[in-house]
């Protein structure tokens, strides 16, 4: 095709330009939407819905019309960046339109803007466009259509077209956010990149358990002071739930294993991994520090301590198998009333002790997780997970064991959202992720508990 001039005609070469499209074409309407979208987001969201939304924030850093926002909107939204975009983020329709709020202000920030309305003021106008009337009558051809109240002004203005003079701070999100917060408990675990290992406390190592040989010490985590808890990203459940005998005797033990497969490729998986490095790292200084306490009173080496701890991650012995993340599953006693006819002969119940699990298990729709197998069985909570399935876990640092052989942490699932895969022949792939080494002098300690204060007794031993 020739090259046309002017009423908009282009020629094949114009059509195949690599270049992006005008920001300040595409980023009004573009954000109208965003806060659209934001300001329509459930209150009580499930956690489907909860998944939906981050993962289209998280898609959209990789199909914006330019370049240069795409990099800067990854960077902003980046777990190191000014905005993280978490789960936690989309706890309510409060929380995730001031992170987009937010989000907003510091790309207006980058572009020199000088003036910004309150996040009140921009609310409040986003309701005057929320629909108030439904309707889908034959007279509108077949379309839904959502009307506001009479006199609706329907241009949409620019909401937040600038931002903070240089001069001023701007707030961080997670001040922005701190609004919504204060008067609302949430039932969501903290994400595992919301883990600040600076603010853990580590309280001295006692006898809790039945082993002689073994004491435990505890990680509380601000501001409840309670055991340190965390949500993961979604992983392959390669191999299912094992089940082995426990070397005490007590019967048979089960783990879960979590390999960190595509590490190279998945960032939340990358940032995970390497969170769970700075956790072990940070148990590691601690102990160090304080290795009297840990040790019957010797002071051990680092290298000494080094080598007899137990890493949260669990390299292969062949690099190029992926590490995992073995996690021990428990069961617990349980009455059932089952249905017997008496020896009068009238009906009643007997009550037999059965064993379930100890952990809350979800299915992708946020209700408990029910299934029927092949034989017609029904199946409940984690004995739904098959080998190939994928899952997203709420985990709880338990305590850390310490032993004369050695000592780490013990994690313990304390619920699991169960995505069935239709996939499931799975093969190790190969990592190429070399754990950082472990020789590399401690830094400072920055916290350390010197009471038990809290803590629960009673805890399962380490297998």
């Amino acid at each position: 095709m020739a090259k046309g001039r002017g009423h908009g005609r282009f020629g094949s070469r114009r059509f195949g330009s690599d270049n992006g499209m005008q920001s300040r074409v595409f980023g009004p309407p573009l954000w109208v939407a965003l806060h659209s979208i934001t300001f329509g987001y459930p209150t009580e969201p499930t956690s489907l819905q909860r998944l939906h939304y981050l993962q289209f924030f998280r898609a959209l850093g990789h199909v914006l019309p330019c370049k240069y926002c795409r990099a800067s909107y990854n960077k902003f939204v980046s777990q190191k960046g000014r905005a993280p975009l978490r789960l936690a983020t989309m706890r309510n329709r409060d929380s995730l339109s001031r992170w987009l709020y937010a989000l907003h202000n510091l790309v207006n920030e980058r572009l020199g803007k000088t003036r910004v309305p309150s996040f009140e003021r921009v609310r409040s106008r986003y309701e005057t466009y929320r629909a108030h009337t439904c309707s889908d009558s034959a007279k509108e051809k077949g379309h839904h259509t959502c009307d506001g109240r009479t006199g609706f002004r329907k241009r949409a203005k620019k909401l937040i077209p600038s931002s903070l003079p240089p001069s001023a701070s701007l707030r961080t999100l997670e001040e922005s956010l701190s609004a919504s917060d204060s008067n609302q408990a949430s039932t969501m675990a903290p994400n595992f990149d919301e883990i600040n290992t600076s603010t853990l406390l580590v309280t001295v190592p006692r006898k809790m358990s039945k082993r002689a040989n073994m004491l435990q010490a505890y990680i509380n985590a601000p501001p409840t002071g309670r055991s340190l808890v965390f949500q993961t990203p979604r992983m392959i459940a390669q191999w299912g739930i094992k089940e082995w005998e426990d070397s005490n005797g007590q019967g048979p033990s089960y783990t879960l294993g979590l390999p960190f497969l595509n590490i190279q490729n998945d960032l939340d998986l990358k940032a995970f991994y390497d969170k769970m490095q700075e956790l072990d790292e940070f148990i590691i200084k601690t102990a160090v520090a304080n290795s009297p306490d840990w040790f019957n009173g010797k002071s051990l080496s680092e290298e000494t301590i080094r080598e007899k701890y137990s890493a949260i991650v669990k390299p292969s012995k062949d690099p190029r198998w992926a590490p995992r993340l073995n996690l021990k599953l428990l069961k617990r006693d349980k009455e059932v009333e089952y249905p017997v006819t008496g020896e009068d002969g009238l009906p009643t119940t007997e009550a037999r002790r059965e064993k379930e699990w100890a952990c809350q298990a979800f299915g992708a729709d946020g209700q408990p997780a029910i299934m029927k197998d092949a034989d017609g069985n029904v199946r409940t909570g984690m004995d739904v997970l098959e080998k190939g399935d994928e899952v997203i876990c709420v985990l709880e640092v338990a305590y850390v064991f310490v032993t004369p052989q050695g000592f780490g942490p013990t994690l313990r699932l304390k619920q699991a959202m169960i995505f069935k895969s239709e996939h499931k022949d799975y093969d190790d792939n190969v990592c190429q992720i070399v754990p950082p080494s472990r020789t590399r002098a401690p830094e400072p300690l920055e916290s350390y508990a010197g009471t038990a204060a809290g803590v629960e007794s009673g805890s399962e031993e380490e297998a």
